[in-house]
C-alpha cells in the first residue's frame, strides 16, 4: 500500500471459494504510510474477489466498518475505488465523460433535478467537469479529453481508468495489475504516477506481479500463494524471504 492518510483496511480470514481452489486472506491489517502489494498465484485474485464479491466466510472492514454485503456504489461512497486487470471503459464516451462518471459518485442531484436542470445539477455538473479535467491533466492525457476512449492507446486507457477511479475521491485505491501489457518505459511512467497519487494522501493497494515495479513503489508487501499469506514485510525483508524465493523461482523452501 501507499499512503499518507489514516486509512485502515482489515481482512480477517476472508475466504473466497473458486471451482477448484480456495483463496484466503488469513489476516491483513495495515495503517499507512504504506503501499501494499498482493502478489502470488491466485492470491491476488482472492484479494480482488473479496473487494467485489461477498466472501464465502470471514469478513472485511474498512475504516472500522464492515463492507461485506454492501452494494458497489455504497463501497465507492465509503472511500474505496478500483481499476481492473482488463480495462473497462465506456468506449463510445470521451475521455472527459468517462472521468465525469466517476465524479458523479458523490453528486446529490435527484432524477427530477437532472431532468429539469435545477441549479444544483448545474453546480455539480460544472464541478465534476472541472475536477475531471484536473485529473486528466494529473495522469497526463488532458490533450485527449475530447476523444472517445476506444481511440486512445492501451497505455492511455490505463491512465484514463485510474483518473476515473480518482474522480470518486477515494481514501483507498485498489490497482489490479495496472502494469499488465506495459513496456519498460510505460512501467517507469506508471511508477511515477503511483508515487504522485500516494503523495496526495491516497492509500494504494497494488496487486501486481512485476517485482521491479513493486520494489520501486511499495512501502510494505504481502505475498500470497494460492490464497495463503507466505510473507509480509518491507521490500527488503520480502525480497530475501526463503518462502518467496521458493514460490517465484520454483525451488524447495528449505533449499532457498
Amino acid at each position: 500500500m501507499t499512503s499518507r492518510s489514516e486509512t485502515e483496511r482489515r481482512h480477517e480470514r476472508a475466504t473466497h471459494r473458486y471451482a477448484a481452489r480456495v483463496g484466503r486472506l488469513h489476516r491483513a491489517s495495515r495503517r499507512p504510510p504504506c503501499t501494499h502489494r498482493w502478489p502470488g498465484h491466485r492470491g491476488g485474485d482472492a484479494a480482488a474477489a473479496c473487494q467485489r464479491r461477498r466472501p464465502t466466510s470471514g469478513g472485511i472492514w474498512f475504516q472500522g466498518e464492515s463492507i461485506v454485503g454492501k452494494r458497489k456504489h455504497e463501497i465507492t461512497r465509503s472511500g474505496i475505488a478500483r481499476t481492473f486487470q482488463n480495462v473497462r471503459l465506456f468506449p463510445e464516451m470521451t475521455a472527459l465523460e468517462n472521468v465525469m462518471v466517476g465524479a458523479d459518485a458523490h453528486h446529490k442531484t435527484s432524477v427530477i433535478g437532472a431532468l429539469f436542470r435545477l441549479p444544483r445539477h448545474w453546480r455539480e455538473e460544472r464541478s465534476g467537469r472541472n475536477r475531471s479535467m484536473e485529473l486528466l491533466r494529473f495522469v497526463g492525457i488532458e490533450r485527449r479529453a475530447g476523444e472517445v476512449s476506444r481511440s486512445l492507446s492501451y497505455g492511455e486507457q490505463r491512465r484514463l481508468e485510474i483518473a476515473r477511479a480518482l474522480a470518486t475521491n477515494p481514501t483507498l485505491l485498489c490497482l489490479d495489475e495496472p502494469a499488465a501489457g506495459f513496456n519498460p518505459a510505460e512501467k517507469a511512467d506508471l511508477l511515477a504516477l503511483i508515487r504522485r497519487i500516494r503523495d496526495t494522501g491516497v492509500t494504494i493497494l497494488l496487486i501486481e506481479h512485476d517485482m521491479r515495479l513493486v520494489m520501486g513503489v511499495t512501502d510494505r508487501i504481502v505475498v500470497l500463494e494460492f490464497g495463503k499469506k507466505i510473507a509480509e514485510g518491507t521490500p527488503h525483508e520480502v525480497r530475501d524471504n526463503p518462502a518467496v524465493i521458493a514460490a517465484y523461482l520454483g525451488v524447495p523452501a528449505d533449499a532457498a
